[in-house]
């Protein structure tokens, strides 16, 4: 893409200088003498660079930096003026000023500056750019799978994910809450039924045989008494006779 620098400053002499040299150093370059012609020339084009006097028509440098940097965040801003200050520079670096360069200043010191500046930003873009490249590439929306078992993992996981993403409603057990538990419940056991997560891989405990003896004993331990009841019923028939 070209690179554009728009010249803020009503002197014609600076404007032309510094024209010529940014046009030999191929980029394509616009001069205005205030900041309302400057305003209407960002709004109808794209710059990536603003050299700006503090002293201009209409607002200072200052003023017009603060509004760059508002209204178009990534345009670097480079404030050149006359009237070297340490104070100037500090209010101009506050407002959001990339570097700030006093007059009369050497061709090789703007240029300097001017990539600096231009390279810092093209780092900016690229890593914007990467990151949006990761995060796209390794999103989940590209997984893919012909597994018609691994199709419902993913269906399921959104329906999991949906499920439990926080609301902003009251917690009020509505139809919709309901609904959405069952959705959940369902979820999790088709996962289970696909997957077998959560599934038990050992068989049910058997029963101890100290269980088994103990039922036997209690069993046996029935039977005597019912043995002894009848012994003692047939001694008392047999004395009630003798009688």
């Amino acid at each position: 893409m070209e690179t554009r620098i728009l010249i803020v400053d009503d002197d014609p002499f600076i404007c032309r200088q510094l024209e010529e040299l940014y046009s030999s150093q191929q980029y394509a370059v616009a001069s205005v003498p205030n900041a309302l012609e400057a305003l209407r020339l960002l709004q109808e084009h794209e710059f990536s660079l603003a050299v700006v006097d503090l002293k201009i028509p209409g607002t200072d440098g200052i003023g017009l930096t603060r509004e760059i940097r508002d209204r178009w965040p990534d345009l670097d801003v480079i404030m050149i003026t006359g009237y070297a200050s340490i104070k100037g520079a500090v209010e101009a670096i506050k407002q959001g000023a990339s570097d700030y360069i006093t007059k009369p200043f050497q061709k090789e010191e703007i240029l300097l500056a001017t990539e600096k500046i231009l390279e810092k930003r093209r780092l900016l873009d690229e890593i914007s750019y990467l990151r949006s490249q990761l995060s796209d590439r390794y999103s989940f929306a590209n997984m893919v799978s012909r597994n018609r078992v691994m199709h419902e993992i993913f269906e399921t996981i959104g329906v999991l994910a949906a499920a439990s993403s926080p609301s902003t409603a009251p917690p009020s057990r509505t139809r919709s809450s309901r609904a959405s538990s069952s959705a959940t419940s369902a979820a999790r056991s088709r996962v289970r039924s696909t997957t077998g997560w959560g599934r038990s891989s050992s068989p049910p405990p058997a029963r101890s045989s100290s269980m088994r003896s103990s039922r036997s004993r209690s069993t046996c331990s029935s039977s005597s008494c019912a043995s002894s009841r009848s012994a003692r019923s047939r001694s008392s028939a047999r004395t009630a006779a003798s009688r």
